[in-house]
């Protein structure tokens, strides 16, 4: 760009306009006059300044109340927005001559320190902040066009640059200083969790103290304790690498230059990793400049030259993956990066790396804040309140626990200098202030050529919109832009997979998928923040909002991808294998086929398509361990003549301490609308039946194993699948529920009193007068006469009977917790008693942070062999959750994960609506599930 002259570039402007063409090809939608912004018309010569709202943290200013005494007294009108958050009070500005308004359309340019809110933008204005947008950063091309639309001129502080393209308005340092003593502080605790206790651990955040230089006192300290006492020789030379030669890695390396150091040349790196003649007295430092990483294509000796680098990186390589990442502890990335330059170290290179036990890299502070930009497996950003995570690059998955985690931690915070407010606004305000005065000055309605003579020199290249148009020095975001579309549209050739639902379950599955290079998946959901919460950090991954109702929609995306995974509430599922089938669109679901569903079958088998149900856990991975057992004892010629299965999802024994014994590791609903159900099953050749609504005070107690205090109820009907199994003449076939003895007691007096009818209620609506629990209770009971509501419903219960105090005891003190008795607690008013009592739930009986859950099955066959003896054995199994999810999770989202991908590699070629009871689906699906680590122990047992 620096060598374009400015005639040239005026005349490109001047050839180049027209606004409505280069709009749409922007993808930019226009306003209609009454979407306009009503403004006020603003003061010549004056400028107002924005109040920081991206988040909590955000305290800069662009300018100080000294900066705006200065230039009122140049004849500057000077406005700006009141803010409780910012570290200069109100009236200091109004004491330096600012007028303080929440009004900024009377600014003819309105500064910033970050990016503006679309709904925000006031037309026909001049912007400057960062923006963010120089490298067609895709999260904010929508403001892109919306600045485009509206005739706003914007200029970037990060353009404003000299003759030798050196940043002149920046922070700099402060990100360098803020960024090192942040990671610090977390390599200290990362250090830690890994088994080493260090001084490290001994520095806060930046923003525990109150003024630089104690930061500065805080980082000697730890130098003194390291040079006296030493780090862990186990962990070998600690080395930091800093990429970067502008201001941010200046700061990085001055508070490093506060420990005890040495400084090594890149090429002495090798050595000295390999030599046990280190001082663990010392950290290494090491500046890894542009010839140190990157080399001629032709493998030409000719010295590399940095600015040959800048103007054809097309001929360049980088060798930082050969040459330095091998024996970097620490990676401290401060380098400029965008799509014209090789990157620093690819995804594929540190996972070579990785599988070449050549990776020791422990932590990466990459200060450039730039997701999948220069160091490719840094994917998404960090903030001051969570600022950091472990990215494991044998699994491509992020997490957030940094204690037990493996991986590189990660810390990538864009706004590190806002730690140090004070200091940072005044150095940044410095080095703004000589340009403001031309900018409030200039006339943005003037042509372009025009506008440059108005302009300090040094603001011409930093102005990226004028008059609705990319100017000139910037029209190449167009092109990185259709460039990016490309490599979307490239994706298109893989295979993809839709995933509706952002619940619970959604991202063991994703976590499963992504694990291929060969598939991209899309999280689809109402809740578009959720669905972003579980791409985030993964590669190949989209997130959408949608609402399945709108089937416009939801069949375009179905169209747009080769198989849809379901996690939604089983009463949807049939219209969406409707519209799967209409697109020809192969589905997964973890639910029960309904009639409705099955009545599809002979529908989807002539499209061609397979409807996969019942692939969860239960139902899923109970057919899969069940009808192992059972084709392979008829291959021998034996029989089946008992089946007893039961699967329950639990709290681990250590987070069962409330009275239910129960916490929600997927939906409440769904686990209160299954007691709701009738069942049918057969015991000693006699059929049982239980009426809806009567499970749960059919529980009986269940030894799974001797540590678990268990109890059974039944599930369903078990005799439609003694049909599915092929096993419809066992004498015994049920299948049931597991959950810690006492909850089914409590359970069965909360069916009774109503509250888990289905039915919509007055008392219960949307919309309808608060009402407290306990109202609400009294009211559901038909003999309340005003007396205590407890005793009522014991009355009401028959828990007043002779021999019952114990289960009275507990119901009542299991309702007391939960609220139900509360007079101060609302209920939430949901539609029905069902779906009000399930929200409550929800709320009340969630895992804590660092709670484990717990998955229960066990199968019991009888085997009549084909010699007349008796074959009696097990199938078991016991997943516990962890810190990467829970094991409901696990064992239902990973088997409709493997599922999908034998799907799309044509492992599955049945078609129709199927189930997962043929050993063409139930090997490979165990194979999958086993190198999942979910695997079942099989037993034969004693009569």
């Amino acid at each position: 760009k620096s060598i374009v002259s400015r005639n040239s570039r005026v005349l490109s402007f001047q050839l180049t306009r027209c606004k409505t063409a280069k709009a749409a090809s922007m993808g930019v939608g226009r306003r209609s006059p009454s979407q306009k912004r009503a403004v006020n018309a603003p003061f010549p010569n004056s400028l107002a300044i924005r109040r920081e709202d991206k988040n909590r943290w955000e305290r800069r200013a662009p300018l100080t109340p000294e900066h705006v005494k200065k230039l009122v007294d140049d004849g500057l009108k000077v406005f700006v927005q009141p803010s409780t958050l910012r570290i200069f009070p109100d009236a200091e500005y109004e004491k330096a001559g600012a007028e303080v308004t929440e009004d900024l359309s009377v600014g003819n340019v309105i500064l910033a320190v970050k990016e503006v809110p679309i709904h925000k933008l006031i037309p026909n204005r001049t912007y400057m902040f960062f923006s963010h947008t120089i490298k067609a950063q895709e999260y904010n091309m929508p403001m892109l066009d919306a600045i485009l639309e509206n005739n706003i001129r914007l200029f970037d502080y990060e353009r404003i640059v000299d003759k030798d393209n050196t940043r002149l308005v920046r922070f700099g340092r402060y990100a360098g200083y803020a960024g090192m003593i942040d990671f610090l502080h977390g390599f200290g605790n990362r250090l830690l969790a890994m088994g080493y206790s260090t001084p490290f651990l001994h520095i806060g955040y930046t923003h525990m103290y109150s003024e630089l230089d104690n930061a500065r006192d805080a980082v000697k300290s730890i130098g003194r304790a390291i040079a006296q006492g030493g780090l862990p020789r186990a962990l070998g030379p600690l080395i930091f690498t800093f990429t970067g030669s502008g201001s941010v890695s200046e700061g990085a390396r001055h508070m490093f230059e506060f420990l005890p150091h040495k400084w090594v040349k890149p090429d002495e790196l090798k050595k000295l990793t390999e030599s046990r003649d280190f001082d663990n007295r010392v950290v290494y430092g090491c500046l890894a400049t542009t010839p140190d990483i990157v080399e001629h294509k032709d493998g030409s000796d000719i010295p590399v030259d940095r600015q040959d680098y800048y103007k054809n990186p097309d001929q360049y390589r980088s060798t930082f993956a050969e040459k330095i990442a091998p024996y970097t502890s620490v990676l401290v990335n401060c380098l400029y990066w965008d799509q014209r330059y090789p990157r620093l170290l690819t995804v594929s290179q540190a996972e070579n790396l990785t599988r070449q036990h050549r990776f020791r890299m422990i932590g990466l502070a990459d200060l450039s804040a730039d997701p999948g930009g220069s160091v490719e497996f840094m994917q998404r950003l960090t903030t001051i309140d969570f600022p950091f995570y472990v990215y494991d690059l044998e699994n491509h998955e992020a997490q957030d626990n940094v204690a037990t985690a493996k991986g590189v931690m990660i810390c990538s915070i864009d706004n590190l200098p806002t730690e140090i407010p004070y200091e940072a606004s005044q150095y940044f305000g410095d080095s703004l202030l000589p340009f403001v005065s031309s900018l409030a000055r200039s006339n943005q309605s003037k042509d372009y050529a025009a506008q440059l003579d108005e302009l300090a020199p040094e603001l011409r290249d930093a102005m990226i919109t004028s008059q609705g148009e990319l100017t000139p020095p910037f029209q190449y975001i167009a092109e990185f832009r259709r460039r990016n579309a490309a490599e979307k549209r490239a994706l298109s050739s893989k295979h993809k997979v839709l995933v509706l639902g952002s619940g619970m379950v959604t991202e063991p599955l994703v976590k499963y998928l992504t694990s291929f290079d060969s598939l991209f998946v899309t999280v689809a959901s109402n809740d578009v923040n959720a669905a972003e919460d579980i791409v985030r950090g993964r590669r190949r991954t989209d997130s959408v909002e949608l609402d399945v109702n709108d089937e416009a929609s939801l069949r375009s995306l179905v169209r747009q991808h080769d198989v849809v995974v379901s996690l939604l509430p089983a009463t949807m599922h049939v219209p969406i294998a409707k519209l799967c089938i209409a697109e020809r669109r192969h589905l997964v679901t973890t639910s029960y086929t309904s009639p409705e569903m099955a009545a599809l079958h002979d529908e989807a088998r002539a499209a061609g398509v397979t409807v996969l149900n019942e692939i969860g856990l239960d139902p899923g991975i109970d057919h899969l361990l069940a009808m192992r057992v059972i084709n392979e004892a008829e291959q021998r010629g034996a029989r089946l003549t008992s089946f007893v299965s039961h699967c329950g999802g639990l709290p681990a024994p250590e987070a069962s301490g409330n009275p239910f014994g129960y916490k929600f590791s997927w939906s409440p609903l769904g686990v209160l609308a299954a007691g709701t159900n009738s069942a049918r099953f057969r015991i000693d050749n006699e059929t049982v039946e239980l009426e809806s609504g009567t499970l749960f005070s059919h529980a009986e107690p269940y030894d799974f194993l001797p540590g678990f205090n268990t109890e059974a109820l039944p599930n369903r009907d078990s005799l439609h699948y003694a049909k599915v199994y092929g096993v419809p003449d066992a004498s015994t076939f049920l299948r049931g529920t597991l959950r810690y003895r006492g909850f089914s007691l409590i359970l069965d007096a909360i069916t009774q009193l109503g509250l888990v009818d289905k039915s919509k209620n007055a008392m219960f609506a949307k919309g309808a007068a608060p009402i407290a629990w306990r109202s609400a209770i009294a009211a559901m009971l038909p003999d309340f006469a005003g007396y205590d509501v407890e005793a009522g419903v014991i009355r009401h219960l028959q828990l007043d009977a002779p021999g019952r105090e114990s289960e009275a005891s507990a119901v009542i003190g299991a309702m007391r917790w939960l609220g139900l008795f509360s007079s101060n607690d609302n209920v939430p008013q949901c539609g029905s008693p069902i779906e009000s009592l399930a929200a409550h739930m929800h709320a009340r009986m969630g895992y804590d942070k660092g709670e484990r859950d717990l998955v229960l099955l066990k199968h019991q066959f009888v085997l009549q062999e084909a010699d007349g003896s008796e074959r009696r054995q097990t199938s078991s199994l016991v997943v516990y959750g962890d810190e990467s999810g829970t094991a409901m999770a696990r064992t239902v989202g990973t088997p409709a994960a493997i599922a999908a991908k034998l799907i799309l590699d044509e492992h599955v070629i049945r078609r129709g609506v199927i189930t997962p009871i043929t050993p063409d689906l139930y090997y490979p699906l165990l194979s999958g599930l086993e190198a999942a680590g979910i695997k079942s122990v099989e037993a034969e047992v004693d009569h």
